[in-house]
């Protein structure tokens, strides 16, 4: 009597497997690509020239409104303590008031910005 192998819906044999081996080799392989690729990605930026400040000016006078930035991020004006969102509204205020009159924002090294 003659044997006949089994078949199954898709007419392969039942003792067929699929390796997928190759599969999960390519698999990592583009992980592995994108990883490194992606941390040679530069993000352009504006790179800031901040001017070394000279103690022996003074260039504060009377026609001259200063805003100072501390190293907590809490802002000053005229001895004041601001929230940050008032600071628009009081420069543009000033602006409306004398557009010749210079703003000058005073901030410490630890302050943070962007």
């Amino acid at each position: 009597m003659m044997k006949y192998a089994t078949k199954s819906i898709a007419g392969l044999d039942a003792d067929t497997k699929v390796d997928l081996t190759p599969m999960l080799d390519m698999v990592f392989i583009l992980i592995i690509f994108f990883i490194v690729s992606a941390s040679f990605i530069h993000e352009p930026g504006v790179t800031i020239n901040r001017p070394l400040a000279n103690p022996n000016t003074n260039q504060e006078s009377s026609d001259t409104s200063v805003f100072v930035v501390s190293s907590n991020d809490t802002v000053y004006h005229q001895d004041y303590n601001l929230e940050i969102s008032a600071v628009s509204a009081i420069a543009k205020r000033i602006y409306t008031e004398d557009p010749e009159q210079k703003v000058i924002l005073r901030l410490h090294d630890d302050a943070s910005h962007g």
